[in-house]
């Protein structure tokens, strides 16, 4: 038995379920909302049952803030086990060197590569200006966003 209209709460709607399509096996799935979970960017997905893989849905949700994100639920794993290409030494050393040159070359105070369907993420820094660079290099990363608040005051250093 489900409830279609609740006469003595009145200001929650009740959703129905929808269908998706799985984005890894491309089946057509009916889902419920208590089967819906809260994931990167705040946005909402399901788990197929036929591949076992989680996809997103086209829900409309805005993304976290400073003081309800939560780690690991709104980040995204970049990594093997979930379907990204493993990146050998040699190339995240050809990654490193191009984004090195091209800090040399301009004046940008960072200079970063990420692509979502490879495990690199190669980060350079310019610190101070004095010709010292930092280099973060992740070769399995978690990777989120939040909702900036107009309100907030941004930290300036020391």
């Amino acid at each position: 038995m489900r409830i279609v209209h609740n006469n003595l709460e009145t200001q929650k709607e009740i959703p129905k379920t929808q269908e998706y399509v799985c984005v890894e096996c491309g089946s057509t799935i009916e889902v419920d909302p208590d089967e819906l979970h809260e994931g990167w960017l705040g946005a909402l997905y399901f788990i197929c049952p036929v591949c076992g893989k989680e996809s997103m849905t086209d829900i409309e949700t805005e993304l976290p803030t400073k003081d309800n994100i939560e780690f690991p639920k709104h980040f995204n794993h970049t990594c093997v086990d979930n379907g990204a290409v493993d990146v050998s030494d040699g190339e995240m050393q050809t990654i490193i060197r191009r984004l090195a040159t091209g800090m040399w070359n301009c004046t940008n105070e960072m200079n970063y590569n990420t692509n979502e369907s490879s495990t690199a993420f190669v980060f350079i820094e310019n610190l101070a200006g004095d010709g010292e660079y930092r280099i973060i290099v992740c070769k399995d990363y978690w990777e989120g966003s939040v909702k900036a608040n107009p309100n907030d005051k941004y930290y300036e250093g020391d």
